[in-house]
């Protein structure tokens, strides 16, 4: 009886071990399949890589984004700094205004009356050399006399009386002297008016460039320079003739021309007020000579003679350069009369 206690209590014991150790099986194999990873399914796998496509997209967008508005921001930086160039530059039609009589020059075409020119006399009226009778201020009294006749064409043939005179170059064609007074002019820092054709223009492009970026005042002296003076184009030839020289002065040299000089002081009533109302104002003479005659040219003494004799107050002079004498005399005339007190000016 003894025995049969023990065999039960060792199976007891027994059935008990066995039953720990499965249990501790069981939790062990549990717990292992909570560690291992699940595996995706197919769905889920391409729900993610839909989402990193849209974040690569995104991404790229934006640094797009920030490259093109990088170039916004340089475009603005570059072009207020060329603002600012501009507004620290002077403008040369500026300075050409500033002393236009008339208000800032402005060439146009419209509202030419042409009915009203038509009325009016297209006979040629021809302003040469004075060596007459002179006022007591040494101007000549034709020139005077023209100046209160045609002001109100906005034509000067003398300026006001005070120490001041214009120097204006005529020049048709290129003899070699206009690089050598436009360095006696740059040694004293004044400035000249060079009135020009087309033919010249067209020629020296150089020399009339050098005189718009020395501050000089380019003018015009028509297209065609006709001989026997504008007037005899007629009033619609005069017009296109006008106009053409003012077209290729902006489409070449970028640059506005506000002064007129009829071609060998020929003009008319007529053609005067065509000028007045194209915007031009017609710069006549004060003074003047037969410096172009390379047949017979004058001396240099009596250029120099000739420039100091004949000054007075508001002189304009009208200078050729086909001969050598006006060149050679410019210098020394130039620091004659500024020790006389005059000073050399432009519109």
């Amino acid at each position: 009886m003894k025995n049969k206690n023990i065999d039960s209590i060792l199976i007891i014991i027994c059935l008990c071990i066995i039953a720990v150790l499965s249990v501790n099986l069981i939790l062990s194999r549990g717990k292992t399949k909570a560690d291992a990873p699940v595996a995706a399914s197919p769905d889920s796998a391409a729900e993610s890589a839909k989402t990193l496509e849209e974040q690569a997209a995104a991404q790229a967008a934006a640094e797009s984004a920030a490259a093109e508005q990088a170039e916004l921001d340089a475009a603005a930086s570059r072009a207020e700094e060329v603002a600012n160039e501009i507004a620290q530059t002077t403008d040369p039609a500026e300075e050409q205004g500033a002393a236009y009589p008339n208000g800032k020059p402005g060439f146009t075409t419209e509202n030419i009356d042409f009915d009203y020119i038509n009325t009016l006399d297209n006979g040629i009226i021809g302003a040469g050399y004075y060596d007459g009778n002179r006022d007591e201020l040494n101007r000549p009294n034709e020139v005077v006399a023209n100046q209160d006749a045609y002001a109100g064409y906005n034509a000067v043939f003398v300026r006001d009386p005070d120490n001041t005179i214009m120097l204006t170059f005529t020049l048709g064609y290129e003899a070699g002297y206009t690089a050598m007074v436009l360095d006696t002019l740059a040694e004293r820092g004044i400035r000249a008016t060079f009135f020009v054709n087309h033919m010249y223009a067209s020629e020296n492009p150089d020399l009339v460039r050098r005189m718009i970026d020395e501050g000089h005042v380019v003018g015009s002296h028509s297209w065609s320079h006709p001989e026997p003076g504008v007037p005899a184009l007629g009033i619609e030839g005069a017009y296109e003739d006008m106009v053409s020289m003012q077209d290729y002065m902006r489409e070449n040299f970028a640059y506005e021309v506000f002064l007129y000089s009829f071609p060998s002081g020929r003009f008319s009533i007529a053609t005067l007020e065509l000028a007045r109302e194209l915007g031009y104002k017609t710069v006549f003479w004060s003074f003047a000579y037969n410096d172009y005659d390379q047949t017979n040219p004058p001396s240099t003494d009596e250029a120099f003679a000739r420039f100091v004799g004949e000054l007075h107050p508001g002189a304009i002079y009208l200078m050729h350069l086909m001969v050598p004498a006006n060149q050679e005399a410019l210098g020394p005339f130039l620091d004659e009369a500024m020790a006389e007190g005059y000073t050399f000016v432009t519109y």
